[in-house]
């Protein structure tokens, strides 16, 4: 029986965080550099809350949500001229109702695709207001 691929290139982003990847779930646990491991669990962001106590880091957003609330935070998002802050503004509260709970993990290019075609067909039934 072949071995599973790896599921741990989506954790580069958190140093040590591995994943494992049982007959019906994925447990994550953290390896400490004397080579001991210690298990988070078997949910994701709660594994990510974990491996942030024990790092002392700060965690990379993970979700699509908090991605976009750091987005609008930043001194980036500041330095936009009003008229591009308040578009972009509309443009986030619209994806943020649709994508924000969604992990990055869970994200993939074809759920961004069914979205811009679902968006496209109910302008076109609206008149150009969707």
């Amino acid at each position: 029986m072949n071995r599973p691929r790896s599921t741990n290139k989506n954790l580069e982003k958190y140093p040590g965080l591995k994943a494992r990847q049982l007959k019906s779930k994925t447990r994550y646990y953290y390896r400490f550099h004397n080579g001991k491991q210690e298990a988070l669990g078997d949910d994701l962001p709660k594994a990510i809350e974990r491996w942030q106590a024990i790092t002392n880091q700060a965690a990379p957003p993970s979700t699509i949500e908090r991605a976009l609330e750091a987005y609008t935070l930043s001194e980036r998002f500041g330095e936009l001229s009003t008229k591009t802050r308040y578009e972009y503004g509309r443009a986030i509260v619209r994806l943020t109702k649709v994508f924000g709970p969604a992990a990055f993990a869970d994200f993939r290019p074809a759920t961004f695709a069914d979205y811009l075609k679902q968006a496209h067909t109910s302008s076109r039934q609206t008149g150009g207001r969707g």
